[in-house]
């Protein structure tokens, strides 16, 4: 397989695990990934292991604000957790089982679940009493003044 053939692949790959993100975004975690393989040039290290490594040091970057790995990060809860959060929800079924149940880890589950609930209070202090209080911390404007030439 050719490398350019390879690229491609893992971009495919990539494209899916992270519906939605830009290919800018994307790019930067293949770096992760490129880096990761060429680190351990040993004959049985597999690809498995080296997308492992790059969604650790995906996961670092994103908890440390990094903007790209926060929007792919964003891209799986909007895009891919959410749905199946609220198919489980609708249902009646713990959203933590139904994620595990789709393939992610325990602690991803866990954090999507929470992220997701930390969304929905945030869009929810949008409530009328919410912006009468916003409305009273605003600075008072003043009237236009009609101006007579």
């Amino acid at each position: 397989m050719s490398i350019t053939t390879a690229v491609r692949s893992l971009n495919r790959s990539a494209l899916k695990k992270f519906p939605g993100a830009t290919s800018a975004d994307v790019a930067e975690y293949l770096k992760l990934v490129f880096n990761a393989a060429a680190a351990n040039l040993r004959p049985d290290y597999r690809d498995s292991e080296a997308v492992a490594t790059a969604d650790k040091a995906l996961d670092d970057a994103a908890n440390a604000d990094e903007k790209w790995a926060v929007n792919l990060r964003d891209a799986v809860l909007v895009n891919v957790a959410k749905p199946i959060v609220d198919k489980a929800v609708a249902k009646g079924l713990d959203p933590v089982a139904a994620l595990v149940y789709a393939d992610f880890t325990e602690d991803q589950a866990c954090d999507y679940v929470n992220a997701l609930n930390d969304r929905a209070e945030t869009e929810g202090d949008t409530t009328p009493e919410a912006e009468a209080d916003t409305e009273a911390d605003a600075p008072a404007q003043a009237e236009p003044v009609a101006v007579s030439s």
